[in-house]
């Protein structure tokens, strides 16, 4: 409350309208005002405003950037207000929505009209990187090549082109190319693109496969828990692996080869999995979608 210093005989200090020192005021704009009587009958009268901003309490809706290394991302800042605000991200950008963000941690600084602020911190992030892994070559008067693609964001489209730029493929392991060399290029859901030249023909085959021919995976696409179903190579040991599409591994385990092999990795995200087996030197990755 006010403070009043005179030399007059002593008087009374009163407040008659307003809601009084220590008390909590409410939101919005309260009226104090303080009067003071001296003793000689003197009125004294004293008034002043108490504004109570409402906090701010604001949310950010971030959007990850689409490719390895390109500022697409962006972040929004959803304010339940319709008072002005300033905003003031770290990158220098003034304005509610920050855009082309590459990856990495950001801060946004929301102020009010009368200076109450609001900070954030934030993470722009990004996919991993597209890769093609060559997993095997089979060749003779015509070349199966298979491929396995690790990263990016599911699904995937593929362009196999010939030496003379002609399209002659659109599967992921295209069957009996001529000999040649090849351009694979692979663009994902984002758009993100990675190419890879193949060379198919007798110098580069792998040997076909023997212990792991014919194998299968069932159901496809699964709940999680999946079969694999051998042709052959009965009670020999094969290690399965499952991983993200982004190469983390999920899950590992040995076991016996039978006609029907069952998998149990628990509980598994929806998405897409790679699964690998390995059998007496071979290896092969299939790819696994959880529902």
């Amino acid at each position: 409350p006010p403070q009043v210093v005179d030399n007059c005989p002593e008087g009374s200090r009163s407040t008659f309208q307003g809601i009084g020192s220590g008390k909590a005021f409410p939101l919005g704009t309260s009226a104090e005002i303080y009067t003071y009587v001296a003793g000689d009958g003197t009125r004294l009268e004293c008034s002043f405003n108490v504004t109570v901003e409402k906090r701010i309490d604001a949310d950010i809706q971030v959007r990850d950037a689409t490719c390895p290394g390109v500022a697409s991302g962006a972040a929004t800042v959803t304010i339940d207000s319709e008072e002005p605000y300033t905003y003031r991200w770290s990158d220098g950008q003034q304005t509610q929505s920050a855009v082309n963000l590459r990856a990495g941690s950001y801060s946004v600084t929301v102020s009010s009209a009368n200076e109450c602020t609001f900070e954030r911190d934030f993470f722009v992030g990004e996919p991993s990187e597209l890769f093609i892994r060559l997993d095997s070559i089979v060749a003779d008067a015509t070349s199966n090549v298979f491929v396995t693609v690790l990263g990016g964001t599911p699904p995937y489209r593929y362009e196999w082109t010939n030496s003379d730029g002609q399209m002659v493929s659109s599967v992921q392991d295209p069957a009996n190319l001529p000999l040649g060399t090849y351009q694979i290029k692979v663009t994902d859901n984002n758009g993100c693109i990675s190419s890879n030249s193949i060379r198919a023909d007798m110098s580069t085959a792998t040997r076909d496969f023997i212990y792991l021919k014919g194998l299968e995976i069932g159901p496809n696409p699964s709940a999680g828990n999946f079969y694999l179903q051998f042709k052959r190579s009965f009670g020999r040991v094969a290690k399965v692996e499952i991983h993200s599409i982004a190469g983390q591994l999920i899950y590992r385990q040995n076991t016996t080869v039978a006609s029907i092999t069952n998998i149990n990795p628990g509980t598994l995200e929806a998405g897409f999995y790679l699964v690998t087996i390995q059998l007496n030197g071979e290896r092969l990755t299939k790819r696994l979608v959880v529902k």
